[in-house]
């Protein structure tokens, strides 16, 4: 034992040692004052403002949002995280000089611990991976495709409704499962052409693994001494995390090669020979409106062709069924409680929603959905305040200049897209939940940059008109069957970072027939 302990420190020891070497000249400097520094915070030796982290998630975004709003007047500032440098951003102007340039494409050391579970995709990749990726992935977005996903949306908001009201008349419960597993099982119908079936089995191996996996990434991002994946796996959760990463693994692998033996030529010769006729503005779009297909078609009609092998499309599909469900859910957790909470924003939300749907109980179309302006406001200002991804990753290529100072090659920098969007500047009263702030006069004349909730520049998300139509669908079918009620307050829910930023407690409701 004490042979195997002491060959443990010299690991240990050697690693941290040969990484301190190799970034201890990784400096920020002033390009013509050299008096001129960053604020940098460095609370400890070694381990620098780990500490300060330790503890719940919840935690971490808190202290996170306490160093932005100290140093708001920065626009940024320098975290000592272990051996390592992290410049946080959360200044608008700062945050446009990175996320538009065509350079600084290239994702933080954090997102290379998501590898293993979700490979190289368009999520993760970078350099010439991630723009061939994005242009392939990028016609399975297009407008059209998107109608078709409305009757999915509908179809599963119809089982969640269902679900739902049956609390009737039984107190306060939890809503937020109730919207994750709706929106898992619209993500699995989009992107696999697959009933996952998770609101009638709640219990779903694959949902419990998802939520295991998500903690212990968070973790791990926060405890700069589990970064090397040698001492994750020798101190950290790393077994628990492959255990985890398998039982994803395996259920999109099964459906994958399922797929893989029912696509045949004729299938990829009809999908081309559809394309060709289609107007010369959408060449590039392989979907044809007469059969509702899903990602999954996209990637196996680029697997036939060679562009893509299987691992690629395991990769993408892995990311899309995490960003696509994850994300929208909690978006759509944090807008129904800041509606529902705010009693004047709740009637507008409902007067709208029956002026398009009055008492009917039909599908809702994209064109209705269009029209749920002010829904769409009040989705905006909970995404203001809680942003579902409040921390964006980059790592510079090369030099960067931001505002006089010199960000060298390899730098880890982290954008908080949470703290940016209660900037005073740009939004009086951040706290203050004001959907009018989104009304077109209000936008005018506000930074382009002061609000992204889906990131910006080439690398933003890709999926975000989807998101939107499914949030304004679930919320809308929610709003027309239900009436609302929550005794929770902001102070109840305790924001809680893990990959997705959500309420610790959950959303608190009670449902009453409308």
């Amino acid at each position: 034992m004490e042979v195997f302990t002491f060959l443990v420190a010299f690991v240990v020891v050697g690693v941290l040692t040969c990484y301190f070497l190799s970034r201890q000249n990784i400096k920020i400097v002033s390009k013509h004052d050299g008096n001129r520094k960053l604020v940098h915070l460095n609370d400890y030796p070694i381990v620098g403002m780990s500490l300060r982290f330790w503890g719940t998630s919840e935690h971490m975004y808190t202290e996170m949002m306490k160093i932005g709003n100290t140093y708001r007047d920065q626009g940024m500032v320098i975290l000592q995280m272990g051996l390592d440098q992290v410049l946080m951003i959360y200044k608008d102007e700062y945050m446009q000089k990175i996320l538009t340039s065509g350079k600084h494409l290239d994702k933080s050391v954090f997102y290379d611990m998501l590898q293993p579970w979700l490979g190289v995709n368009v999520f993760t990749s970078t350099g010439g991976i991630w723009a061939t990726r994005r242009k392939l992935l990028t016609p399975s977005f297009h407008y059209n495709i998107l109608n078709d996903f409305v009757v999915v949306f509908n179809e599963q908001a119809l089982i969640m409704c269902d679900k739902l009201e049956e609390r009737i008349g039984q107190g306060e419960f939890d809503i937020g499962p109730y919207i994750t597993l709706c929106a898992l099982d619209i993500i699995c119908a989009t992107a696999m052409g697959k009933n996952l079936n998770a609101q009638k089995d709640s219990d779903s191996e694959y949902v419990k693994a998802l939520h295991n996996t998500c903690e212990i990434l968070v973790e791990r991002q926060f405890s700069p001494w589990l970064w090397p994946d040698l001492l994750f796996n020798l101190i950290g959760n790393g077994r628990q995390f492959a255990k985890c990463t398998k039982v994803l693994h395996d259920f999109t692998k099964n459906i994958i090669e399922l797929r893989q033996k029912e696509y045949n030529e004729n299938e990829a010769k009809i999908i081309e020979e559809e394309n060709a006729k289609m107007d010369a503005a959408e060449e590039t779009n392989i979907y044809i409106k007469k059969k509702r297909r899903v990602f999954l078609d996209l990637l196996l009609y680029h697997w036939h062709r060679g562009d893509l092998t299987t691992k690629d499309i395991q990769a993408e599909v892995d990311t899309f069924m995490f960003a696509g469900h994850d994300t929208t859910s909690v978006a759509t957790m944090w807008a129904l409680f800041m509606i529902v909470s705010h009693p004047e924003v709740y009637e507008k939300v409902n007067q709208e929603i029956d002026f398009i749907f009055g008492d009917s109980d039909r599908p809702a179309t994209p064109d209705d959905l269009k029209r749920l302006d002010y829904l769409e406001m009040a989705m905006k200002e909970s995404q203001r305040i809680y942003p579902s991804v409040p921390f964006i990753g980059r790592r510079t290529t090369e030099e960067l200049e931001i505002d006089g100072y010199i960000i060298p090659p390899k730098y880890i920098v982290t954008l908080f897209i949470g703290c940016l969007h209660r900037d005073p500047d740009n939004f009086p009263d951040p706290l203050v939940y004001d959907p009018d702030r989104f009304l077109p006069e209000n936008t005018r004349d506000r930074h382009s940059f002061a609000f992204i909730p889906f990131s910006a520049g080439r690398r933003n998300c890709i999926g975000q008109k989807f998101a939107i139509a499914e949030e304004k669908t679930l919320l809308s079918w929610i709003f027309r069957r239900f009436r609302i009620e929550t005794t929770q307050t902001e102070a109840d829910l305790h924001p809680d970072i893990s990959l997705v930023l959500r309420p610790k407690y959950g959303i608190k409701v009670k449902v009453s027939k409308r």
